[in-house]
């Protein structure tokens, strides 16, 4: 939506959203933020909790709170 962190899309939609899936990996990989108990999850900082909503979250279902940050133009 725009205004929001991520702000609006205006090209190929799947090729942005896996860059931005793919720094946001890269991010957490650099801040050590990965669950130990599970790596699928990551504990997040203040930054990503602002960002997600969320104290922990699944990075395989990135996907599914970033439509939550960008649009679609058409």
């Amino acid at each position: 939506m725009r205004g929001t962190p991520l702000g609006t899309m205006r090209h190929n939609q799947f090729s942005f959203i896996t860059h931005v899936v793919k720094r946001l990996w890269d991010i957490a990989k650099e801040r050590e933020m990965f669950d130990p108990k599970n790596k699928q999850f990551v504990i997040c900082d203040a930054e990503f909790e602002q960002l997600f909503g969320k104290k922990r979250l699944r990075m395989f279902a990135l996907m599914k709170y970033l439509k939550n940050h960008v649009k679609n133009v058409d």
